[in-house]
């Protein structure tokens, strides 16, 4: 895990506030937060991630190695082009994925969710930013401009070969990822999936934590868990999916990772349960895509 590690901290400008992580040395406490407080801000979280690992060790465990393998995917698109649109999305989706996991396990249901929506919804921008070569858009985002999911689910289906993939997963399953809502059409996909997760973003009825919680909280709740665990598990996975549709050139990934990004790919695809209709359109994904 070490090289990973200072991967990571690449990203990271350095300012006073971090002058222990650049010397070594310890910063001596400045305003220590009371044992009281501490407890009021900790206690609950920390019951709700026992009672969670108790139950779902394994899935945490094999949530965090995927976590870490993303973090040799993102490694391997910066190895293809350090400042490209989708090595920048990719690696604050790794952000996401780890947000996403710890607000699972201490009870923060929405914000696991809702993590999980960043992703959606960067990575479709890094898509269309890095294919397009719209380096200007890109830097304007970077910036502060607002450019939404939106833009870049209708803008991708421009581009020829995820034109070509839309066609063929419409023609083996009557589905597909980018297609436009309609009045009597859901959307494809990942629209589809991007409106489910805004509801989690905007707190709407039946979708914020009290109502998961069925109580004050945080508090474990296993329903809302098993939700998330099956939505993290379909959100990586397109994910994979976007990063290659964005950048032929990802195969391997870095690091000392086992996997292609391929193998990663077909790895989650795997978990998702075997009658899931979302299982059935991305096992139809073209063997040529990779």
């Amino acid at each position: 895990m070490r090289k990973k590690t200072e991967f990571r901290s690449k990203r990271v400008r350095l300012g006073p506030e971090c002058f222990a992580l650049s010397t070594g040395k310890e910063i001596p406490p400045t305003d220590l937060l009371s044992e009281k407080c501490w407890k009021g801000i900790t206690s609950l979280p920390d019951d709700v991630s026992l009672r969670t690992s108790d139950h779902y060790g394994s899935t945490l465990k094999s949530f965090y190695n995927l976590w870490s393998e993303w973090i040799c995917l993102t490694y391997a698109l910066q190895k293809i082009s350090n400042d490209s649109a989708i090595a920048h999305t990719a690696s604050d989706a790794g952000d996401h994925f780890q947000a996403s996991i710890y607000n699972a396990l201490t009870g923060y249901y929405r914000l696991a969710f809702t993590s999980l929506r960043g992703v959606v919804e960067n990575m479709s921008l890094g898509m269309q930013f890095h294919i397009a070569a719209a380096r200007n858009e890109f830097a304007d985002w970077i910036a502060g401009e607002e450019f939404g999911f939106g833009w870049a689910a209708d803008h991708l289906t421009q581009h020829a070969h995820i034109l070509a993939l839309e066609q063929n997963l419409a023609a083996a399953t009557g589905d597909n990822l980018f297609r436009r809502r309609s009045p009597t059409d859901p959307g494809g996909l990942i629209w589809r999936l991007f409106r489910e997760l805004s509801r989690y973003a905007h707190g709407a009825p039946g979708y914020n934590d009290g109502d998961m919680w069925r109580s004050n909280g945080p508090v474990f709740a296993s329903s809302a868990f098993e939700t998330w665990i099956e939505c993290f598990l379909i959100v990586y996975c397109l994910a994979v999916l976007q990063s290659r549709l964005a950048d032929h050139k990802l195969e391997q990934l870095g690091f000392d990772s086992k996997f292609t990004a391929r193998d990663l790919f077909h790895h989650v695809l795997d978990q998702l349960p075997k009658k899931s209709d979302v299982r059935r359109l991305l096992s139809a994904v073209p063997i040529a895509i990779w």
